[in-house]
């Protein structure tokens, strides 16, 4: 007799794990013909963060630093998870969003978020590209204070859960630097991780550059060199000016499957002799006399022609210590 097929997994289990303890998780498969079996024993489990929640065997996990992680678990193909925060009992998870008062939906990076009183005084964290962070432990009567260079500090007293979601507005201190002008831009140059084979000639790029700038947004119109433009995008990069930092996102290559429309591209598509290379990732730039100097978080790719659906790079350089330089 053909065996049934899963169409389904469900996990039971605690949401909340206090750091030293455990809990053993239930995995339900849901079968085509309508029957439901408990097969917790028959399926593989692991998470996804060890360091926040380890797997220590069979169904259970144990907490190990606050945090969150995933309880999940595969059986016959089909697989679920259960999301998990570690958090000391009596704390609560502080969450918020940190964003420019002169704008109307601007994110702030890299703001610092600190808690200045309860029992947990003194944690830190900063917050991400979309301007979000999160606590993972305050007391329920708590204080913050968000401060970032070139914006007037924030503080504000919460008690939570009712306030377990804040929504922060910093006011700009000075007028952000015009930075508009012509450059040199270097990126690239890192060390390829897990030892991936690239060619030395395509590690580093060099491009010359024109800066447009509108306030907070930037435009960097790359010059002088042969890009493949789909749409707006191929020969430029998308930046925001916070003040005396700057952040470019340069996308990455998503096929059709991936989403249901037409395939996305980085926002750097540069066409050589013999195939075309992508710049995808995030940079992180510090604004200097001469220009920019930061961080470039991403893949070097090289690709035989611009990618369809299936395609794969030829070589890919990642690496999150590739560098950016913009010089006048």
């Amino acid at each position: 007799t053909p065996a049934v097929r899963v169409t389904r997994l469900t996990v039971e289990g605690p949401g909340t794990i206090a750091p030293g303890e455990s809990a053993d998780f239930r995995a339900t498969a849901t079968f085509a013909d309508g029957t439901l079996r408990d097969v917790t024993g028959e399926s593989q489990w692991s998470s996804t963060d060890a360091t926040v929640l380890s797997h220590e065997g069979s169904n259970r996990f144990v907490a190990r630093v606050p945090g969150e992680a995933a309880a999940h678990v595969e059986f016959k193909g089909v697989t679920h998870s259960r999301q998990v925060v570690s958090l000391p009992r009596g704390l609560v998870v502080l969450r918020g969003r940190v964003s420019d008062a002169t704008h109307p939906n601007p994110s702030i990076f890299g703001a610092r978020v600190e808690v200045t009183r309860g029992d947990t005084a003194g944690a830190t964290t900063t917050t991400g590209f979309d301007g979000g962070f999160v606590i993972y432990g305050v007391s329920p009567d708590t204080e913050i204070r968000v401060t970032k260079d070139g914006f007037a500090s924030f503080a504000r007293s919460l008690r939570a859960p009712e306030t377990n979601f804040v929504a922060v507005s910093l006011l700009q201190t000075r007028e952000r630097p015009d930075l508009r002008g012509t450059y040199r831009l270097t990126i690239g140059g890192g060390t390829c991780e897990g030892g991936a084979a690239f060619p030395d000639a395509l590690r580093t790029r060099i491009y010359r550059a024109v800066l447009l700038q509108d306030d907070r947004s930037l435009l960097l119109d790359l010059k002088d060199t042969e890009f493949v433009t789909v749409g707006s995008y191929g020969d430029r990069m998308l930046g925001v000016l916070q003040m005396s930092d700057v952040t470019f996102d340069l996308g990455d290559f998503f096929p059709t499957w991936d989403w249901g429309g037409a395939p996305s591209y980085p926002t750097v598509v540069e066409r050589l002799a013999d195939g075309v290379l992508m710049l995808t990732g995030r940079i992180v730039s510090d604004v200097t006399p001469t220009g920019m100097a930061g961080t470039y978080d991403g893949a070097i790719k090289l690709y035989d022609a611009l990618p369809a659906d299936d395609d794969h790079p030829r070589a890919t350089c990642r690496s999150s210590a590739h560098r950016f330089v913009l010089e006048r």
